[in-house]
């Protein structure tokens, strides 16, 4: 770990070397005031480094689940269950295609569609301070599980190419038995 007054000393010596670089009367030859400098820079580096991955390895990551989220995310699935894709979730609400839906026809559709959620935290949390719901808020729900359906793909493409490795494996395996 590097001391304050090393560092003090690390940055005076570079400083020192970079200006006896500049001028033609230098006392210390450039390729030494490279390494000082080239040196200053590792060990920087290396004390930065290593105070960020202490407080990277403290760091809480993670976190229950917020009751927003999961209001948010039961409306993103109930659409999903319904809807083919966000126009056709949209005239579920509403039947025009670019209207825009009160808190009362919001919450009335949702009435007539069935929904079981919270649906007053729904339209505070789909509207944002807002007294409407357009079709963007309604895009932008479906997409909650976007990251979800990402994350689930990318684990089955990983699991199924350990299970083409383990194949593969298991047949060289069995070639070099043979082999002997």
């Amino acid at each position: 770990s590097i001391e304050a007054q090393d560092l003090v000393d690390l940055i005076e010596d570079t400083k020192i070397g970079v200006a006896n670089v500049r001028t033609t009367n230098s006392e210390v030859p450039p390729s030494r005031a490279m390494v000082t400098q080239q040196s200053f820079k590792r060990k920087m580096s290396q004390h930065y480094t290593s105070r960020l991955s202490r407080a990277i390895s403290r760091k809480k990551t993670w976190v229950a689940v917020s009751r927003n989220f999961e209001v948010l995310r039961s409306f993103s699935v109930f659409l999903r269950a319904r809807y083919s894709d966000t126009d056709a979730a949209f005239e579920g609400f509403s039947k025009k295609p670019f209207g825009r839906l009160t808190k009362a026809g919001f919450l009335k559709s949702l009435e007539r569609l069935e929904y079981d959620g919270d649906s007053e935290s729904l339209f505070r949390l789909l509207a944002l301070g807002s007294t409407y719901i357009v079709k963007r808020h309604i895009k932008w729900a479906w997409n909650l599980l976007m990251a979800e359906e990402l994350v689930r793909a990318r684990a089955q493409r990983r699991a199924t190419l350990r299970q083409r490795i383990d194949t593969l494996r298991a047949q060289e395996e069995a070639e070099s038995d043979d082999d002997e």
